[in-house]
């Protein structure tokens, strides 16, 4: 089953695969991760398509049935009752915002963002795309108040900067991207871009004037990254069911992680 969430917190890395109901948790201590049990359970889950961590707490989002549960992974034992949020929109993914809220991206008839409460889900502000967004993945907000959004326009996959109005500040459009379906940044506004069609991690500086390709994987698509800037680690969650995981700071692969007990860095 294909990786939909994963989410970096402290020394803990959560994953969430496509049809499940259960969070794994893992434990990372000197650059070795050990899987974790009880594993987290919300028992009404239903077709997951995206999850974001943020102060102990992770959001899991589900589409169709227009709603995201928040379940409070800081407590073990016993562990927390998820709790279900309904939300206004049909949203494909989420983020977690710098002071705390949910970015909701929708995509549809109208490409907007949705600022949500996490608490329960009641919407503080929408923004919405430029006129010319064709198809929307992803979108999140950096510190400093800018959006980031990966989406197709005029046929073209991109990656852009909006302002925090939601005008268009700058773009790429280069033969780099084919699919970029999740997004990730350090606190230096620096974007890290997951390609499902090129099967590779782009690192993009904080204004989209250089990029390279920090990753080429071999071994399945990418579906979701997220970064854990105190560890300095990214984690990608693949097609397959593992999450690679990637010392950014060393550019250097440190195995992968999935229903084995524990990785080991090489």
């Amino acid at each position: 089953m294909a990786v939909i969430g994963v989410a970096s917190m402290n020394d803990r890395a959560y994953i969430l695969c496509n049809g499940s109901t259960k969070i794994q948790v893992f434990h990372m201590e000197n650059s070795v991760y050990r899987k974790e049990l009880p594993e987290l359970v919300i028992p009404g889950l239903r077709n997951p398509v995206d999850m974001a961590g943020h102060d102990g707490w992770l959001y899991v989002l589900e589409r169709e049935n227009e709603l995201f549960w928040r379940l409070n992974a800081s407590v073990v034992t016993p562990p927390a009752q998820p709790q279900e949020c309904r939300i206004v929109v049909v949203a494909n993914a989420l983020s977690v915002t710098p002071d705390g809220h949910l970015l909701l991206s929708v995509r549809g008839a109208r490409n907007l963002m949705i600022i949500c409460r996490t608490k329960d889900g009641e919407p503080v502000r929408e923004i919405s795309l430029p006129s010319s967004t064709e198809f929307f993945w992803h979108g999140l907000v950096r510190a400093q108040g800018e959006f980031v959004i990966a989406h197709r326009c005029e046929e073209l996959p991109q990656v852009s900067l909006l302002d925090c109005r939601g005008a268009l500040r700058m773009d790429y459009r280069g033969n780099l991207l084919g699919n970029p379906v999740h997004l990730a940044v350090d606190e230096e506004g620096k974007i890290f871009v997951a390609d499902q069609n090129k099967q590779k991690i782009l690192y993009f500086d904080a204004d989209l004037q250089t990029v390279r390709v920090l990753v080429s994987i071999e071994s399945g698509q990418p579906h979701r990254i997220c970064f854990n800037q105190d560890s300095g680690h990214l984690l990608v969650g693949l097609a397959n069911g593992s999450v690679e995981i990637y010392s950014v700071n060393e550019t250097k692969y440190l195995e992968a992680i999935n229903d084995g007990d524990e990785i080991n860095e090489t």
